[in-house]
């Protein structure tokens, strides 16, 4: 349609030579606010109008338009469905200029709908403008969400402006709500993850308490060396917050004791409620004065699999001392081999793996355990570990170099070494078994021995 504007385009011409009168100082370039990271670089209006002759017109009257210290980039369109092609490709239009009568009667109206609801845009202003003027102005402004509805034959040059203007305004204070919107809910978010880090942080020390409450003090390590005979050291070393490891001595009757080493697959709270869970039924079984380890891993086996079908697995060690016999029984679940320390030399006494057959806990419900037996030689040793002793990474890159593991032989090594030395202390095999490694360590790491006096 003809857009009818009172003016001339020769009028709009003499005109555009002096903009700043229809821009306020506050908008000038010199006095935008803080907030200037929000505005474009240009202000994009789009022209929707199928009449040529009104967008050489409005593009005269607008170009000179300055707006908080921006000019603005014209955009034209002839056809509701070109405009909305531009606008499905420019998301940041501040205004549309929209002519209602296009390919068919409503194609405006129709296009405002598919701009908010179909494309989502709901910053971008719309003012509506037609030349037909049957059409209601209230209807309009009541059915559909735009900002302003103007008549062609009412449009001169400086409404034009002002209504551009005002539009801007509008868009401007729109995308400074968004802004608003959009930090308040950055702040909501980083206060709840402030206080969810927090909460975390505070029942991870908890969890840090209990874990360390089921863990031999220094004191009871005393109290079992000294009733039962022995020297029992140890070095217990997470790789989390939270230990996959756990280690305990827990004496059984008057002779008979019990050692023993668990390491649940992974680490943080799942794999310390794993520990929890296996705790307490391996306590419930030596308090009953189960003397066979295989029984009580049996029983273990049964309880964590029913408890934990959701692939957490644990490997385990139990050893059984007699001090009235100095013998001692042990059954393994998948776990790394112990190692006896003997005085004499040659290999099959001065070490000796004590390996096990045994299946990984929580695998399946029926796991069968054998029990193997030793007799332990006053001044000799039993060296019990995790597998994260192994598994440093210089061992790791020396396997991947050579296509070999020699952290077996490499342990065996070091521990030999360290049981002929004088006053043998675990800090210092420990030490020399790590060395290389870089902490915080990739598994968790316990060690545990036993010496008999």
């Amino acid at each position: 349609m003809t857009d009818i504007l009172s003016a001339a385009p020769q009028a709009f011409a003499s005109q555009a030579a002096a903009p700043q009168a229809f821009a306020s100082g506050h908008d000038s370039a010199d006095a935008v606010r803080d907030d200037a990271h929000l505005l474009p670089a240009l202000w994009k209006i789009l022209l929707v109008d199928d009449d040529a002759p009104t967008h050489q017109i409005s593009q005269i009257a607008l170009r000179q338009i300055i707006f908080r210290g921006r000019g603005v980039h014209l955009i034209s369109a002839y056809s509701a469905a070109e405009a909305r092609n531009i606008l499905a490709a420019t998301p940041d239009v501040a205004v549309i200029l929209l002519d209602v009568i296009m390919e068919y009667d409503r194609a405006g109206l129709d296009l405002v709908r598919q701009i908010r609801q179909e494309l989502g845009q709901t910053q971008v202003r719309i003012v509506l403008r037609s030349g037909e003027p049957n059409l209601s102005l209230l209807q309009i402004l009541e059915n559909y969400d735009v900002t302003d509805f103007v008549n062609k034959s009412e449009m001169n040059y400086q409404n034009l402006h002002h209504t551009v203007i005002a539009t801007l305004h509008g868009y401007f204070e729109m995308v400074l709500w968004h802004e608003n919107m959009r930090l308040q809910q950055v702040l909501r978010t980083q206060n709840l993850q402030a206080e969810f880090q927090t909460r975390i942080a505070r029942e991870l020390r908890q969890a840090q308490y209990l874990q360390r409450a089921i863990l031999p003090s220094d004191d009871h390590i005393a109290r079992m060396s000294h009733h039962y005979g022995l020297n029992i050291q140890a070095h217990f070393e997470p790789a989390a917050e939270l230990a996959g490891d756990y280690w305990g001595v827990h004496p059984i009757d008057a002779d008979h004791v019990a050692v023993i080493l668990l390491d649940v697959t992974g680490h943080g709270v799942g794999a310390a409620l794993a520990n929890f869970f296996l705790f307490s039924h391996y306590t419930h079984w030596v308090a009953q004065g189960v003397t066979n380890p295989a029984a009580i891993l049996s029983h273990m086996n049964q309880a964590f699999y029913q408890a934990m079908k959701l692939g957490s697995f644990a490997s385990g060690f139990l050893l059984i001392y007699d001090r009235s016999t100095g013998n001692f029984c042990w059954s393994a679940a998948a776990s790394p081999a112990a190692l006896y320390l003997g005085q004499r030399k040659g290999l099959g006494q001065a070490g000796a793996w004590l390996t096990g057959d045994g299946e990984l806990l929580g695998v399946r419900t029926e796991a069968n355990f054998d029990v193997h037996h030793g007799h332990l030689q006053p001044q000799d040793r039993i060296l019990l570990y995790s597998d994260g002793l192994l598994e440093t990474r210089p061992n790791l890159a020396r396997a991947a170099a050579t296509g070999q593991d020699h952290a077996a032989r490499n342990l065996l090594s070091l521990a030999q070494a360290w049981h002929q030395s004088d006053q043998p202390d675990l800090s210092d095999l420990v030490a020399q078994a790590l060395a290389g490694e870089t902490r915080p360590l990739r598994d968790d790491l316990t060690v545990v021995v036993l010496a008999r006096r």
